[in-house]
């Protein structure tokens, strides 16, 4: 049964859900419930108070029940949390808007999407609930708190039954992925050490002075000069169109662009250019040390008592996952309430502070190369697949064309250029962009190559895998028909279904890659695929630029999502365990020591299984287990 509920809460100028973040304000000491509105099925809706909130819960068979509320992370964390229910299955209309309607409307609060459905409006009286605490209301006050919270709850089942109605057909399999997105959160399962993430944020502190103390000030308050640096760390920076000359590309440096505030958020960046980055702002930390700084609060996070914690947590050090379903344009996950578990670089610190609690190891298992791989049997590339197919390293094999002469896996540098260009030269990357990811580097490995080497290796992979530049002018083609309202059924991409209606390409699994307001604009490049569009971006309205290549990359990151969130399904049917937390092409569990050799088979099979849609691309993965992430990810199996 669908129970669909609505909690409203004590909040305030300071004390706010935006500013804490959801963790900090359930547990906060000025938490409050002031009431809560429960719809049952398709019954009434009734406002609770005061004593009669744990007797309405109460009443609830949970192990049956389906939760449904507008940002369910929220009421599901204060339900687990301060009232101890878990339900069956947890169902969330915020997370099926961003995949339905947020393209279009650039927004998914309940006001908008409302609006947008055509249903009457949200009301207002939370406004004139600031500040005020429960003993702070009338009994006129609270009658219309309660019909506010109430008309809240029918929004969200109205909006619910719409998004599973025609036109949108919202896939049932997707509420499955949203379940395990906000368990990941509400119910956590891994622990911080904070004595790993103190010593790790002190080391950051002292690099981030260091480079304050060796760089000429004067540099932070010039665009070119401030480039010019970020190109000698190997880092191209961001740009945007001209705003006199829409023709011509510029530096995006400025503190309100767009472009640089994405660059800023970017957590691969090295440690010497995030330094750079918060001289700039005058900022007291960079990413990496504002995020282990959190981390740390986090772990001395002081869990209530009562309820769901006091049987499962205790003390301090608990880790909620939080992340926003389809967080981005081709439905993966983002990060949530200030942290991005999803983009962790590869070797941190932070890695190794998330621990398995006493009789518990992590479990960790990605998806090798599955991009790449996916990339590959969607253009037929005969090359890769070949590759892929005999185990071989695809990697060394185009090196070895680079070189002229065989690389393995021991000429590290060399492997890495091979590695590095067939990650991102699929995607239509350019000879400078190339050369500076293989400067900034990965892993420790770092190599530094000449413009000359650049320009051939790029255009050598480009001779050598035809097939792929070949889909990029099928995907080109595609866009210009939607520019110009016409859809040439000989432009077939595989596992993707051409609207003809709208810039609209339908995916597997039900969902759709949206581009709005499409409009026909001349990019840099001269070659038919780098001709490029530009439509509304996913976030905030921002125009995006698209062309061929950038539209396969889109596919081809959407369809790897759906990919993995399969599998996440079919290791839930089969074992009963969800992950608690996960990367763009990685799952981690959280299992019982005597359990994790099978449990890691079972991974090894479904993660390697194809989808019955593209049953011939040649799956492959990695994992193992250990007492910490890192440990998992490491394959200790300790």
């Amino acid at each position: 049964m669908i129970t669909t509920i609505d909690f409203e809460t004590f909040w305030s100028q300071t004390y706010t859900l935006n500013t804490l973040g959801i963790t900090n304000y359930v547990l906060h000491p000025l938490f409050q419930v002031i009431g809560v509105s429960i719809q049952k099925g398709d019954g009434p809706i009734t406002w609770h108070t005061d004593g009669d909130i744990k007797p309405a819960l109460d009443a609830i068979d949970w192990d049956n029940a389906a939760l449904l509320s507008h940002n369910t992370p929220f009421d599901g964390a204060i339900l687990a949390w301060h009232y101890g229910k878990l339900p069956k299955l947890y169902l969330d209309t915020l997370a099926m808007a961003r995949a339905m309607t947020h393209a279009y409307i650039q927004s998914s609060s309940l006001d908008s999407v409302s609006r947008h459905l055509g249903l009457p409006p949200k009301g207002e009286e939370v406004l004139h609930a600031k500040g005020k605490r429960r003993e702070d209301f009338s009994d006129g006050e609270l009658a219309s708190y309660g019909e506010y919270c109430a008309h809240d709850s029918w929004l969200c089942r109205r909006i619910f039954d719409c998004f599973l109605a025609e036109p949108y057909r919202f896939p049932l399999s997707e509420l499955w992925v949203i379940d395990a997105s906000v368990r990941m959160f509400v119910e956590p399962s891994a622990q911080l050490n904070m004595h790993v993430l103190a010593e790790h944020a002190h080391m950051l502190s002292v690099e981030r002075e260091r480079v304050f103390a060796t760089t000429d000030r004067k540099v932070y308050s010039s665009n070119d000069r401030f480039a010019q640096l970020l190109i000698s760390l190997g880092v191209t920076p961001p740009v945007k169109l001209s705003p006199s000359d829409p023709q011509k590309f510029i530096y995006a440096l400025a503190q309100g662009d767009p472009e640089y505030r994405r660059f800023c958020e970017r957590g691969d960046l090295p440690m010497g250019v995030q330094a750079h980055l918060a001289a700039r702002k005058r900022a007291k930390s960079t990413i990496e040390e504002t995020r282990t700084n959190k981390l740390l609060d986090l772990a001395k996070l002081d869990w209530y008592p009562g309820g769901y914690t006091a049987a499962n947590y205790q003390g301090r050090g608990w880790m909620p996952v939080p992340y926003t379903y389809y967080g981005a344009h081709t439905g993966r996950f983002s990060g949530a309430a200030g942290f991005n578990f999803a983009n962790l670089p590869r070797g941190s610190r932070i890695r190794d502070a998330i621990t398995a609690p006493e009789g518990y190891r992590i479990v960790h298992r990605d998806a090798s190369q599955i991009e790449c791989r996916t990339l590959a049997t969607l253009a037929g590339c005969r090359r890769l697949l070949d590759g892929f197919r005999q185990g071989q390293d695809v990697y060394c094999d185009f090196a070895s064309l680079v070189y002229r002469r065989t690389i393995t896996r021991e000429h590290k540098q060399e492997r890495f250029a091979g590695k590095v260009a067939q990650l991102s030269l699929g995607y239509g990357v350019g000879w400078l962009k190339f050369k500076n990811t293989l400067f900034i580097g990965q892993g420790g490995v770092s190599l530094s190559i000449d413009d000359n080497l650049a320009v051939q290796i790029v255009q050598l992979w480009r001779d050598t895998h035809p097939e792929i530049r070949r889909l990029w002018g099928v995907a080109t083609g595609i866009i210009e028909d939607w520019t110009q309202g016409t859809c040439d059924p000989r432009l077939v991409i595989p596992c993707v279904t051409v609207s003809e209606t709208a810039p609209e390409l339908r995916l597997p699994n039900g969902l759709a890659l949206r581009y709005p307001e499409l409009t026909g604009m001349r990019g840099e490049g001269d070659e038919d695929w780098k001709v490029s569009y530009r439509y509304q971006g996913f976030h905030r309205g921002e125009w995006q630029r698209l062309y061929g290549a950038k539209m396969i990359e889109n596919i081809v990151q959407a369809l790897a999502r759906i990919i993995v969130t399969d599998a996440m399904q079919r290791i839930l049917a089969r074992t009963g365990y969800r992950p608690f937390m996960g990367t763009y092409d990685s799952w981690d569990y959280m299992i019982a020591e005597n359990e994790v050799e099978e449990f890691d088979k079972i991974l090894t099979e479904e993660f390697d299984r194809a989808p019955n849609w593209l049953p011939e691309v040649p799956l492959a993965s990695e994992g193992g287990w250990g007492r910490t992430l890192l440990d998992a990810e490491r394959s200790v199996n300790d």
